[in-house]
């Protein structure tokens, strides 16, 4: 059997699926990251709905009127 004889790519063909990977992968990545990017802006505004609820919670537990008892909480969403 001669080297010739077998089948496979050739390197170009190889170089050319690298390249066309490459450019989708270019094109698809901002949308990744800024998916990422509002997934985790979702989980901080969920997380701070929980605090708040759970503060509600508290100041009826103790009978705390809400106009004696202050806590602000200051998120910056970049």
């Amino acid at each position: 059997m001669n080297w010739k004889d077998i089948k496979g790519f050739t390197l170009v063909e190889v170089i050319l699926v690298i390249a066309i990977v490459g450019i989708i992968a270019g094109i698809a990545m901002p949308s990744v990251v800024s998916i990422i990017e509002k997934s985790k802006n979702d989980v901080c505004n969920v997380n701070v709905s929980e605090v708040e609820r759970h503060y509600e919670v508290y100041l009826e537990i103790e009978s705390i009127d809400r106009g004696d008892y202050h806590i602000w909480i200051t998120i910056l969403v970049v």
